[in-house]
């Protein structure tokens, strides 16, 4: 009997747990924000929305690498936002990420350096790089607000800043990138040697 007592109070004691959680919560609404899409659509989303297909986006910051936690938001915020323009985007994320994600990741975080644009450029087909400056590392603003070879600035809305690809394209691409059987590197480094006795 005092077995049974004991149950009913814990049930009970959880129930008004219960209820005074509910009414805490219910007297401070959480705050809501815009959604980004729709008529709340950035300026920039709604150029590149009137574009020809295919013009590929890179948005800054992004994911620098697997446990960047806020860079993970910052990619789902980008991929939301591509629903209004639907241009391919370089930054995102999804279960199976291709190998090339973390290269193109780590040549990113060094944009606008001219050869981290001309890297970038020699890996993938790139187009329009719109940078939030507000959210940038101190050090990458500060690089984007001084001269950006390779990049013209095309649309200004407060701290965003889309800039169009004007660096010259390569003639070729590697064909190994994205592939993990890969006998060379990028940059034509053996990657499978013969073990030397």
């Amino acid at each position: 009997l005092p077995i049974c007592r004991l149950g009913r109070a814990r049930w009970a004691v959880a129930a008004t747990l219960a209820g005074t959680a509910l009414l805490l919560a219910a007297r401070h609404p959480v705050p809501t924000e815009p959604s980004g899409i729709g008529a709340d659509a950035a300026p920039a989303y709604r150029f590149l929305a009137a574009r020809p297909p295919g013009e590929a986006l890179l948005e800054l910051p992004a994911k620098a690498g697997e446990d960047d936690l806020r860079g993970l938001t910052l990619d789902s915020q980008s991929m939301l936002a591509s629903t209004v323009h639907w241009q391919p985007l370089l930054n995102g994320y999804t279960a199976y990420e291709a190998p090339s994600r973390y290269v193109l990741a780590a040549i990113a975080q060094r944009l606008p350096a001219p050869d981290a644009l001309d890297r970038m450029l020699s890996l993938v087909d790139l187009r329009w790089v719109l940078v939030h400056g507000a959210r940038l590392p101190p050090g990458q603003a500060a690089a984007f607000a001084g001269s950006t070879p390779g990049l013209r600035e095309v649309l200004r809305d407060r701290d965003d800043v889309l800039y169009e690809v004007v660096a010259p394209r390569p003639d070729r691409r590697p064909d190994g990138l994205g592939r993990v059987d890969a006998v060379t590197s990028l940059e034509g480094t053996p990657q499978i040697g013969r073990a030397h006795v």
